[in-house]
């Protein structure tokens, strides 16, 4: 047989293609990392979802408007996450067809707008919360609204590189994505700051001695410490790894860090409120976390 039907015939029935172990291992191994975070702080989040909607039914139905939206976003994040790992890991596994293409699946595609939508209204939130606490201070609240537009403006940017290249090798060496992590970061620490500005112990005039205040210092971390830390992180294993998939282990969960954050500040107001009646005798308003 010619040499050139041999080629042919060889061509039709080698359906596959194997990826290397350790090129397989290094494109979806720390994502897959972030995937068992991601499943845990699933787990934490539907706690809080409960609890949530058990405990607060008299909230502003805006209020319970944003919870219910974060948790349909949060579901299909995790079905998402879930649908690339199943894919890549279980389905595929290394192994490429006219089935498992060299491709990003879409599952991943998709679930980079829903990641920066959840993160964004996250932020809207907390700056509400911050016009509050401020007394309306315009300044403030336009420098965490602006950098929260521009966190979603690069995640925009990022989905459209997915998009356009179907490649996570392009995914994961765009700078518009730790644009957006360091931008989200940005957000965080003037989020933080502010509430520790305005509720500290000198201008509210509250004694470090009683328990709210220590309750409220907890409240302002879970509102910006960790999901900065993880931003930071996201911007730092681009740098030190130049842009390689190491990004991959704080994408996996970040969104769900940032609807943790809120559900907790949320779910604090029962054990604050048991203090309430205390704090309008001496004079206090708890209006960062009230919400009627």
């Amino acid at each position: 047989m010619p040499l050139c039907s041999w080629s042919k015939t060889l061509s039709t029935l080698k359906p596959l293609m194997l990826v290397g172990s350790e090129e397989f291992e290094l494109q979806w191994g720390a994502g897959a990392c972030g995937f068992i975070l991601s499943v845990m702080l699933a787990g934490c989040i539907f706690g809080q979802y409960t609890f949530y909607f058990v405990s607060f039914p008299q909230d502003l139905r805006s209020v319970k408007a944003v919870v219910a939206f974060l948790l349909a976003m949060d579901v299909l994040q995790t079905y998402l996450v879930s649908g690339i790992y199943w894919n890549v890991l279980v389905v595929c596994h290394g192994v490429r067809t006219r089935y498992c293409p060299p491709k990003l699946p879409w599952e991943l595609i998709a679930a980079i707008p829903v990641a920066h939508i959840v993160t964004s209204v996250v932020q809207c939130f907390y700056a509400h919360r911050i016009w509050i606490i401020s007394a309306k201070n315009m300044l403030l609240t336009s420098l965490i609204t602006a950098t929260t537009l521009m966190n979603f403006a690069f995640g925009m940017i990022s989905t459209y590189v997915a998009v356009s290249t179907r490649s996570i090798v392009d995914l994961s060496s765009t700078p518009w994505s730790p644009r957006s992590a360091l931008m989200s970061a940005v957000c965080d620490v003037l989020i933080t700051g502010s509430v520790f500005f305005y509720l500290r112990e000198g201008r509210r005039e509250v004694p470090r001695s009683q328990n709210y205040f220590r309750h409220l210092t907890i409240v302002f971390i879970n509102m910006g410490l960790f999901t900065c830390l993880v931003s930071v992180g996201w911007c730092l294993l681009y740098v030190v790894r130049g842009g390689q998939f190491f990004i991959a282990f704080p994408t996996a969960f970040i969104s769900k860090a940032y609807t943790n954050s809120m559900m907790a500040v949320l779910n604090a107001r029962k054990s604050v409120r048991e203090r309430e009646e205390e704090l309008r005798i001496n004079g206090h308003n708890l209006a960062t976390i009230d919400m009627h």
